[in-house]
């Protein structure tokens, strides 16, 4: 039999039986994935699992087929179905990861994690696997931290793994316990309980294959949102300023679980017991604003050099009020006599408090004073006035700009806002006429 011609595939099943036959096929089988189609080849793989010969066969072409195949990794899933050449593709890894075609070793490494001692291997060849790999850092640190010869080595390369915010978020947990990493643990793990929490829509169905393609269907709603956490917390690990921000967030939360609320287009936000956490991008706006009592004050408030914003604010001390038209006009105009646009005036951004808006002690020191608010005698931002109970207050300070900043928009506007600029506008057009 010529296996190589139409309609192989059928020829050789039909044949198969035959010992001469599977001889042919043998003595060919380097070409064959050259010559099938690759779903063809892979399942006359998984027959020639019910010869012995046959099986004798893929153990002394193993290295050969992994290397023409098109699809290496459901080759390795077709190994793993045989302890003999399992355990001969364990012990050769280095050949695995250099021939097997696939440029991310990381995905080898997820691959031969479901082999019998799998995760071992991967340990005993910790350092190719974090040479070559892009992907899977996670797996093939924790597979390293079940062999306590490997604690150093773990230690000395974390800051490789931190460059993958995910893969390092979801590997600080398993070192929980285990007292030679109670330092690390220690450090990391509030930025680690904040990642966790946060559960996007259709993420569990999303994969990525060998090739780098995602493999299911997701909004991209989703995707932005994935994104948008992703990028948050990377320039969090990567600040220059993140044992300051350790610090506030583990201050803020002491020891209390924190509760994921929402990703919004350029923060995500958490509640903490009383207290509202923001985690934020800077995105080129204007950041410092007039000081005001009438604006909620936030426990914290700061824009870093890595483009990232963190705010903690006593939400939880207040509540939807209704308010007149009147009322949110008169608090307008009081922003707008202490140089304050409000782009966003409406009454669902007003509240009011349920007790006193009082600072903790640790925000109140100089060191800490850094609401992002301009030094300005009329209201200088030291001297914070605490706002009582009972006090209507603006909950959100985005789309608040200093009067003159060119970077001034709006979001949305009440009528009664709309009504009041246009009739100034008016005036003003006016004024500039008979002039």
């Amino acid at each position: 039999m010529n296996v190589i011609e139409e309609n192989l595939y059928n020829k050789i099943v039909r044949h198969i039986d035959d010992i001469r036959a599977r001889q042919e096929i043998y003595s060919q089988i380097a070409m064959l994935p050259f010559c099938m189609q690759t779903e063809e080849f892979e399942e006359l793989l998984k027959l020639l699992y019910r010869y012995p010969d046959g099986v004798e066969a893929l153990k002394n072409n193993w290295r050969i087929i992994l290397n023409n195949a098109k699809r290496p990794i459901q080759i390795l899933d077709i190994y793993k179905q045989n302890n003999e050449i399992a355990k001969q593709v364990l012990a050769d890894i280095p050949y695995v990861i250099e021939y097997a075609n696939i440029d991310d070793a990381g995905i080898i490494a997820k691959a031969i994690s479901s082999f019998e001692n799998g995760k071992k291997a991967i340990s005993v060849n910790f350092e190719i696997f974090l040479r070559e790999s892009y992907s899977n850092l996670g797996l093939i640190f924790s597979s390293a931290l079940e062999d306590t010869k490997r604690t150093q080595d773990i230690k000395d390369n974390l800051d490789i793994l931190q460059l993958h915010s995910k893969d390092f978020l979801k590997f600080i947990p398993t070192l929980k316990d285990k007292k030679e990493f109670e330092k690390e643990y220690k450090k990391y793990a509030i930025l680690s309980e904040l990642y966790d929490s946060i559960k996007v829509e259709g993420e569990e169905e999303f994969n990525i294959d060998e090739y780098g393609y995602c493999n299911s269907q997701i909004s991209t709603d989703s995707l932005y949102k994935m994104n948008k956490r992703d990028v948050i917390f990377r320039n969090i690990l990567r600040s220059e300023d993140l044992d300051e921000k350790l610090y506030i967030l583990e201050t803020v939360t002491n020891g209390n679980k924190c509760e994921y609320k929402t990703i919004g287009n350029d923060s995500i936000i958490f509640q903490v017991g009383d207290q509202i956490i923001k985690l934020g991008e800077d995105l080129d706006e204007q950041f410092e604003i007039p000081y005001h009592p009438r604006l909620m004050m936030p426990y914290f408030r700061k824009k870093y050099k890595d483009r990232s914003v963190l705010e903690v604010y006593n939400l939880g001390n207040a509540e939807s009020i209704k308010i007149t038209d009147e009322e949110l006009l008169e608090i307008y105009k009081e922003l707008e006599e202490a140089g304050i646009l409000w782009g966003d005036a409406r009454k669902d951004n007003l509240l009011v408090l349920l007790s006193d808006n009082v600072l903790p002690d640790f925000i109140k020191s100089e060191d800490f004073n850094l609401f992002g608010f301009m030094k300005d005698e009329k209201f200088p931002t030291t001297n914070h006035k605490v706002l009582k109970k009972g006090e209507v207050v603006i909950c959100d300070l985005y789309f608040l700009f200093a009067k003159g900043d060119p970077n001034y928009k709006e979001g949305c506007l009440d009528q009664v806002i709309l009504d009041y600029i246009n009739k100034k506008d008016r005036l003003e057009d006016k004024r500039e006429y008979f002039r």
